[in-house]
């Protein structure tokens, strides 16, 4: 009996990369805030332990999704949603227009849409069926 697989979609292989991004660029603002920081103190700390929290969730999801674990896409849309929105945070904490950021954030919000409806995506989290 051979078991058949389906192809990895594109949906969880850009979200595999964004992932892989978002825990270097935690990991380097971690680095860089233990780097300057005048001195431990609890604001510090929380700091500290909100960014190993989110370094943890990006690298268990990309595990997951590597994987094919079906809590590894639930895991991996909560995480883009946190990131979405502590990009729309960003960006109207700073005061850009949002014309500029639009289309990217469309875009995030499709790829959301394409992992957690997308056929390609139901499949791939599928269980593997026996082939006779």
């Amino acid at each position: 009996m051979e078991q058949t697989k389906v192809k990895r979609p594109p949906s969880v292989w850009i979200t595999q990369i964004l992932h892989l991004l978002f825990a270097i660029l935690l990991m380097w603002g971690l680095a860089l805030s233990i780097l300057l920081a005048g001195g431990l103190d609890f604001v510090f700390l929380l700091i500290i332990l909100f960014n190993l929290a989110a370094i943890g969730l990006c690298v268990v999801s990309f595990w997951g999704l590597a994987k094919r674990k079906p809590f590894a896409r639930w895991l991996g849309i909560v995480v883009l949603l946190l990131n979405c929105c502590f990009i729309a945070l960003t960006i109207f904490t700073i005061g850009v227009p949002i014309v500029i950021f639009l289309p990217a954030f469309c875009a995030f919000i499709f790829l959301i849409y394409r992992l957690t409806f997308g056929s390609a995506a139901n499949e791939f989290f599928a269980k593997p069926t026996s082939g006779e």
